[in-house]
């Protein structure tokens, strides 16, 4: 579970990171 969560964010932050650039 923990696993999930921590993928999901570094998902996000990876995603939100080049986007927002």
């Amino acid at each position: 579970m923990k696993a999930g969560f921590v993928e999901k964010l570094i998902e996000r932050l990876g995603r939100i990171g080049p986007e927002d650039v």
